[in-house]
């Protein structure tokens, strides 16, 4: 009997001790060019390393914009936002569709909690 109650203690263990995960945070915002939506475009949250030795800094995160320019990112399950830290935003459009602004790399900061993080591109 006691084999069966160790085996489900074990378990259970296991299994909450992996619940923590990275620590996240939020991320939604709009995307505009010249004060316009940008719709269709994917966005990309890239983790920046900590350090130079550094060589995983972790998931991205990645969303696209609706027709508002409005987007929210997702890393492990949808709309679970993005690692907290430092981000490279890589930022890609149709090239057919949006010939007044170009795709751009920006740097962003996400912290623990909601994070609303407007991009505005410019010709």
């Amino acid at each position: 009997m006691r084999t069966p109650a160790l085996s489900l203690l074990v378990t259970g263990v296991l299994f909450l001790a992996g619940c923590g995960g990275p620590p996240m945070g939020a991320v939604r915002g709009r995307l505009t060019c010249n004060g316009q939506p940008v719709k269709e475009a994917n966005i990309i949250f890239t983790p920046v390393p900590k350090s130079e030795t550094d060589k995983e800094p972790g998931k991205a995160a990645a969303g696209s914009t609706d027709a508002d320019g409005r987007y929210s990112l997702s890393t492990f399950h949808d709309g679970d936002g993005a690692l907290v830290g430092k981000h490279r935003v890589t930022i890609t459009l149709d090239p057919e569709s949006h010939t007044a602004c170009k795709s751009k790399v920006v740097l962003r900061e996400v912290k623990p909690g909601g994070n609303e993080m407007n991009i505005e591109l410019n010709e």
